[in-house]
């Protein structure tokens, strides 16, 4: 018995032996075919200490390589260049800092990636000139920008309009943008833009940007140009053009450069679970169409001027599911704008308007269902006073199973300006105040106070809401990423 025992226990370890042989050459004939027939030599670690030396290792870099940047500040002349650096989705190019936050780019300008796709740029902080953009991609795809801190060097007057972080190019698309701080931006243009080709009449398509912490982006005193985060452009929304962007779980603290905190100038994009917190201004469906505004929260406690909500031009647009609570905003940064427009969405707009700044399609066919309002300003269904401007009437909306509740200051929860903007079915309005339940809007509400409503409503929104309200320790640099079994990931 013990002779037997003794025997099986060396057939084992003989078998292991050969299996693993057999193992590592059957590995090594699948990475040679999947090589083209060469096996790719391990490109390893570098460690630089100065901006020439980076550029030295970039120049080398190749799938697999990992340059890290010793903490200390690197000045730069001009942009460093990644020129059509090629890896793979298991085996990208990464430039991180040592140690993150430690290797500060200071100088003229940041990095310029044109024709790369699997690169990741991780944990540096961005301090140079903002006359050069930190972060410039053309013709991108598959790029990671991770864990970075932005807050560039703004001079007075600007010399143009800066963009921090700047995808553009007919071939950009299904990068990531995620993690980062961006914050104290001043001058015109945006922190996070994703953009495409104008000429082309293409977005960068099917981006992602999660987890991200934006703050304190001061009010520009009217000047246009200022959104905290843009995809799209005039024309790519104006001809309808899809961009799929998905902006989720992001963190806005403060951000009040202008009436539009995210101005999506694209179709088919997602904007969902996002926290905003005391930022004048509003999301803007600003042009383009069946865009998705979902599970959002929206906070003012600072009692500061036009907070507002969501405002939709153009058609196709859900939102659905958001908690709003004490926003003052009002006109186009109100808690919710239904607008008219120069132009019907359903058919393209003039030729005449391609471009212009004024150029909006009137909100048509939009449904806004299951969201919740508490203390927060009157909703507005129209705007007043906007024939001149913009002549086509919001119609043909769905405002379903909402509640709205309390108001503010003695005014009518809603405004009702255009009678045939929406059809309204099982939504609830509630005051303690009477003077806000007063108005033609009030007969398409059940006045009743919601939590005196039947449990077994399953239609309308939960009360008292709870949402899910981000804090700076669940994004930014050094939030922690955990895997999210829906697939979306944080």
């Amino acid at each position: 018995m013990a002779g037997r025992a003794q025997g099986g226990h060396e057939w084992w370890h003989a078998f292991g032996r050969a299996s693993m042989v057999t193992t590592a050459a059957i590995s090594a004939i699948l990475s040679v075919l999947a090589a083209g027939g060469d096996a790719p030599a391990p490109a390893g670690r570098v460690v630089v200490d100065r901006v020439d030396a980076l550029e030295a290792a970039i120049a080398k870099a190749k799938a697999g390589s990992v340059i890290l940047l010793a903490d200390g500040t690197y000045r730069t002349t001009g942009p460093v260049r990644l020129k059509a650096k090629v890896a793979l989705p298991a085996r990208p190019i990464v430039i991180r800092a040592e140690h993150r936050g430690k290797a500060v780019l200071e100088g003229v300008a940041g990095l310029d990636l044109v024709d790369c796709a699997h690169v990741t740029i991780e944990g540096l902080r961005f301090a140079h000139d903002a006359d050069r953009a930190a972060i410039l991609m053309t013709n991108c795809r598959r790029c990671r920008v991770t864990r970075n801190h932005f807050a560039l060097a703004e001079k007075n007057p600007p010399r143009r309009w800066e963009h921090w972080v700047y995808a553009v190019g007919a071939r950009s698309g299904q990068n990531r943008f995620d993690h980062n701080l961006f914050e104290r931006k001043r001058h015109r243009g945006s922190p996070l833009f994703v953009r495409g080709d104008d000429a082309a009449r293409v977005c960068s398509r099917q981006d992602r940007i999660d987890h991200n912490h934006f703050r304190d982006i001061p009010h520009a005193d009217g000047e246009n140009g200022h959104e905290t985060l843009r995809t799209g452009s005039n024309i790519l929304g104006e001809q309808d053009r899809d961009s799929l962007t998905v902006i989720e779980d992001n963190l806005f603290e403060r951000c009040s450069g202008e009436s539009e905190i995210i101005s999506l100038k694209s179709s088919a994009n997602t904007v969902r679970r996002n926290t905003f917190v005391n930022c004048r201004g509003a999301v803007h469906c600003r042009l383009g169409h069946r865009n998705t505004i979902a599970d959002n929260v929206f906070l003012c406690d600072d009692a500061g001027d036009r907070r507002g909500g969501v405002s939709l031009y153009g058609r196709g647009h859900r939102v659905i599911g958001n908690t709003f609570r004490g926003l003052t905003g009002h006109s186009m940064d109100a808690p919710l704008a239904l607008k008219p427009g120069t132009f019907d969405g359903r058919i393209a707009p003039p030729r005449a308007t391609h471009g212009g700044d004024r150029t909006c399609a009137a909100a048509v066919e939009n449904t806004v269902s299951r969201n919740v309002w508490v203390d927060c300003n009157a909703l507005e269904f129209g705007l007043a006073n906007q024939a001149r401007f913009r002549p086509l009437a919001p119609h043909d909306n769905t405002f379903r199973d909402n509640l709205v509740v309390g108001g503010m200051r003695g005014k009518a929860l809603v405004r009702l300006h255009v009678p045939g903007a929406a059809t309204f079915e099982g939504n609830v309005a509630w005051s303690t105040d009477p003077r806000r339940l007063v108005g033609v809007w009030a007969r398409h509400f059940r006045l009743v106070d919601p939590a005196k409503l039947p449990t077994s409503a399953p239609s309308l929104p939960s009360w008292p809401p709870r949402p899910k309200r981000l804090t700076p320790s669940d994004v930014g640099p050094d939030a922690r990423e955990k895997r999210d079994p829906r697939g979306s990931g944080k």
